[in-house]
């Protein structure tokens, strides 16, 4: 049996834009549950909250109620004594070490080459590369002939593939991609996604992936449905083996 340990748990999680007529009410007492090892798809139409739920799980954004555990950690504690900077500098740590991004647009520098914008993360932190991990890295993304290359001489799909690989290149427990592909064609898309399913099994990551695409959501482990800022369906379940 594969081991099903949960790596991020969201209890009871609201989020709430605005006041009075123009609160708008994007997570409404959300659980929400991702084993280890596993890729959990999050769908649903504009405006459902898919990426208010990301942004929540991976700390760019705090709710206003409920607790979200990452790793072992809560991200958003109620620590007496502690500053509100000295809270947000303590969890970019965490997020810097624990969890890794993945967006739409890529957002590499471009004044970087590709190996560059691999290690950027990690020197942030001030911890250097592992090189034998980098390479290994590059050749599953089909990158390491391009370590040397900038962005932009990179065709859209090398770029996300980069930015993949930037977000593994700490060995964090939790990958959080929002729309990864929705700037890819059709083919882009499938072997990004592919990669990404490879690599939760090869690095032993977790996925949470944003997803209109009702195909790339049949490719999870698990599906989770959200409308007007509620889980309204689940489909799929855990591996067990």
């Amino acid at each position: 049996m594969e081991n099903t340990e949960p790596i991020i748990i969201a209890k009871n999680v609201t989020k709430i834009y605005g006041s009075g007529d123009t609160t708008v009410t994007a997570l409404d007492h959300v659980d929400f549950i991702a084993q280890k090892g596993t890729f959990t798809a999050v769908t649903g139409t504009s405006g459902s909250g898919k990426s208010t739920l990301l942004h929540v799980l991976g700390g760019m954004d705090s709710p206003d109620e409920g607790e979200i555990t990452v790793a072992g950690v809560e991200i958003f504690p109620r620590k007496k004594g502690l500053t509100r900077r000295a809270a947000r500098a303590e969890l970019a740590v965490f997020r810097r070490q624990n969890i890794g991004f993945i967006f739409q647009s890529f957002n590499l520098v471009p004044v970087m080459t590709v190996r560059e914008n691999l290690a950027a993360p990690m020197m942030l932190d001030g911890r250097i590369p592992d090189k034998d991990y980098m390479q290994e890295i590059a050749e599953t993304f089909s990158l390491a002939g391009r370590m040397d290359s900038y962005p932009s001489q990179l065709s859209g799909g090398q770029q996300q593939r980069c930015a993949i690989a930037r977000a593994l290149i700490a060995k964090p427990a939790v990958i959080l991609a929002d729309e990864p592909t929705g700037n890819l064609d059709t083919k882009n898309s499938r072997e990004i996604i592919s990669l990404m399913k490879s690599s939760v099994r090869k690095f032993g990551q977790t996925l949470v992936l944003i997803t209109h695409d009702p195909d790339i959501a049949a490719e999870a482990d698990r599906a989770v449905y959200l409308s007007d800022g509620k889980i309204s369906e689940i489909q799929g379940g855990f591996r067990h083996e």
